[in-house]
């Protein structure tokens, strides 16, 4: 199935309940990335037709915003300005071509079916993304910020936290 999904390897899916869940990584390379934005949203549209009774959640490094979804799915963050990474790399790291240059993008998404409450983009303690300051640092050692929210599944009642 990942095959026919077109997203990088390290893409995970599974089925819990009535859930298919994904843990979604797409290409960094930007004329890869807009090409598999599509593929990732039309093969969910077919995931959804193949398992009508079953609820999508994805949790993605898209490498890109998200700027349209079909209708059918939400998606957090829905703004570009509410960044998920806060990068300056320095001249003792790979890529040295982007050292001191400021990276404050929205990357990583939380994209489902179902309604997407109490969102946030918050380090790994709990504290605000806004109170961090450069990522990786101390307070938080990883360069992606956490986007959370809460989702109710109506048919059982089950509450879910998603952290990614």
């Amino acid at each position: 199935m990942l095959k026919s999904l077109d997203w990088n390897n390290d893409t995970a899916i599974s089925f819990v309940d009535n859930l298919i869940l994904f843990s979604g990584h797409l290409s960094s390379k930007k004329e890869k990335n807009i090409d598999q934005i599509k593929k990732m949203l039309t093969s969910l549209q077919k995931v959804r037709k193949i398992y009508p009774s079953h609820h999508l959640i994805v949790v993605c490094d898209v490498n890109n915003f998200l700027k349209t979804v079909p209708p059918f799915l939400n998606v957090y963050p829905d703004k570009e300005n509410i960044p998920t990474t806060l990068k300056k790399r320095t001249y003792l790291q790979p890529q040295v071509n982007k050292a001191n240059e400021v990276a404050q993008q929205c990357r990583d998404h939380l994209i489902t079916d179902l309604e997407l409450k109490n969102r946030k983009v918050l380090g790994i303690t709990g504290e605000s993304s806004n109170n961090i300051g450069y990522l990786p640092c101390e307070k938080h050692p990883y360069d992606h910020f956490l986007v959370t929210a809460t989702i109710e599944i109506e048919e059982n009642q089950k509450w879910f936290e998603l952290k990614y």
